[in-house]
């Protein structure tokens, strides 16, 4: 394989995974994805060549599963596209399992975590106050002219369900980018000032 084309599925990687690592003092603690939905994840201590090769494998998952993702919207008709795009996303979650799991049989496990609160201070750094501030009254007028055209109406208990998940995408959406900011401004001070 090229050496661009590993620099490019490690980018995709790099990016997939950016808040599955934390810098520790002589190596990066990975949180190692699992087949099951619920319990507590595996973390290992990886060096900096192991992350390479987690981030090149994960990329090229993520390549796969989007050409397949494209395909299913352009040649499925609307009924199958969602359960398509649904099985792609859990077929390549299984695929990260799997494909990681020999590059982790030889890395020690660690004791330290990655907690929420850093993986939410890993998408904060990505965002500035003011675009996250954004973010947050978009959703929040969304949510109003959504709720405020229904109870106007007075038909918001007969409306069909499909108007009723509507109105709650820009309810999770605002809880998201609300735990973000409020990780952002939680976080402590940088020593880069």
């Amino acid at each position: 394989m090229s050496a661009q084309i590993r620099r490019v599925l490690q980018r995709i990687g790099a990016s997939a995974l950016e808040t599955q690592f934390k810098l520790a003092t002589d190596a990066w603690i990975f949180r190692a994805p699992t087949p099951w939905l619920f319990g507590c994840r595996q973390h290992y201590l990886v060096s900096e060549a192991q992350k390479a090769d987690i981030e090149m494998r994960v990329g090229a998952g993520c390549l796969v599963a989007l050409a397949l993702m494209i395909g299913s919207i352009l040649l499925l008709t609307r009924t199958f596209v969602i359960p398509c795009l649904l099985l792609i996303g859990i077929l390549r979650y299984l695929y990260d399992c799997v494909a990681l799991r020999s590059l982790l049989s030889d890395a020690p496990q660690t004791t330290e975590r990655i907690t929420f609160a850093d993986r939410l201070r890993a998408k904060g750094a990505m965002f500035s106050l003011v675009g996250l501030t954004a973010v947050l009254l978009g959703c929040f007028f969304w949510l109003y002219s959504l709720l405020y055209l229904a109870f106007t109406d007075g038909e918001f208990w007969k409306a069909p369900a499909g108007v009723i998940l509507l109105a709650s995408l820009p309810c999770a959406l605002f809880v998201f980018f609300g735990a973000i900011l409020w990780a952002k401004l939680s976080a402590p001070p940088s020593n880069n000032a």
